[in-house]
């Protein structure tokens, strides 16, 4: 991933705004758009492994669905 070093100005600009962002060029042409981040992105090196007695434990719940019984269910709706 690229990594853009911010001014101070652009700083305070960006932090000011609750709305997404457009960046254009001089010529008013769109380059980019920014989207405040409320939390970090996902990151599966940050999630603990699970156990096989875990995995064994969650595997026995009762009230388990497939994607397909639970988009049933959502178009159902």
């Amino acid at each position: 991933m690229t990594q853009i070093v911010l001014d101070a100005r652009l700083q305070e600009q960006l932090r000011d705004t609750d709305d997404a962002v457009e960046f254009v060029d001089e010529a008013g042409n769109l380059v980019g758009l920014f989207c405040r981040m409320t939390s970090r992105p996902y990151d599966p090196k940050l999630i603990p492994a699970l156990s096989d007695e875990e995995r064994r434990r969650r595997a026995a719940q009762p009230g388990k669905y497939t994607t397909d019984e639970v988009l049933q269910h959502l178009r159902s709706l």
